[in-house]
């Protein structure tokens, strides 16, 4: 094996997976790289007065944007014109948020290999986004009841539950007006069981009307099984968070029925 067969190889491999497609007066070109989440590298090329334009149609910036990488400021900024400072590219005609570069159709193979280059670098920035914590299931309940809420309307989270036996236990959210009271809970569908069982537990004792008593689960029906259903409809009004309005719409009937009995 001497270095002409590896690099006629290497080339082959290239050669036989680079795609080209027609597009206005140009060409879109599909190259053997790829971006972090697989897709291949694909870049404009056009004609532009006396030369040529390679372009990747600001691919690598969407990608940022789709990982809520903030591109105007801080360290991807600086990253972003680092990458094309060194990479030499000159973008002509072109939007801010495109990697690109203008030159003679002599440097075609160049310019395209650094666009390409730089593009991929600057969608590897990605792992500069903030990862933010997944919103709790309470907490999306909690938002749905303040959604609703009226002037006269006290919503408290996490709010105190008086039980029969005479002790206090938490609920998810209680919702207050000058004449009656309604208190949902939620059962996140990760742990059905115990949310069940706790729920069950916390209306079947807890010392307000039935009416006053919204059980919000999470999902639609066919998450949960019918017998958890049947148990927990006979100490609360069973709702489901995947049904559009139906919590914001069980808590209004409950402070109607409350105010009614009042």
């Amino acid at each position: 094996m001497d270095r002409n067969s590896v690099i006629a190889a290497l080339l082959r491999s290239i050669n036989d997976r680079i795609v080209v497609h027609d597009y206005g007066d140009g060409l879109l070109v599909d190259l053997p790289l790829t971006y972090s989440d697989g897709d291949s590298v694909r870049l404009l090329v056009e004609p532009l007065g006396t030369g040529v334009r390679v372009s990747d149609q600001a691919s690598a910036y969407e990608r940022l944007l789709l990982a809520d990488v903030n591109t105007d400021t801080g360290r991807a900024a600086e990253a972003i014109a680092s990458t094309v400072r060194v990479a030499g590219l000159a973008n002509v005609g072109g939007e801010e948020d495109e990697i690109a570069t203008f030159g003679p159709l002599e440097d075609l193979g160049t310019m395209m290999l650094n666009v390409a280059q730089a593009s991929i670098r600057v969608e590897q920035l990605r792992w500069l986004a903030v990862r933010r914590a997944p919103v709790r299931f309470a907490d999306r309940v909690v938002e749905r009841v303040q959604s609703v809420a009226r002037r006269d309307w006290k919503v408290e989270r996490n709010a105190s539950l008086r039980l029969r036996s005479g002790r206090e236990r938490s609920v998810t959210v209680a919702v207050e007006t000058p004449t009656a009271a309604a208190y949902v809970q939620a059962l996140s569908v990760k742990d059905k069981d115990q949310a069940a069982e706790h729920c069950y537990y916390l209306f079947s004792w807890a010392d307000v009307p039935a009416q006053s008593r919204v059980a919000a689960l999470d999902g639609k029906r066919s998450d949960w099984p019918s017998e958890v259903l049947s148990e927990l409809g006979s100490v609360a009004d069973v709702e489901f968070f995947g049904d559009k309005d139906a919590v914001e719409s069980a808590v209004q009937r409950a402070l109607q029925g409350a105010a009614a009995a009042h």
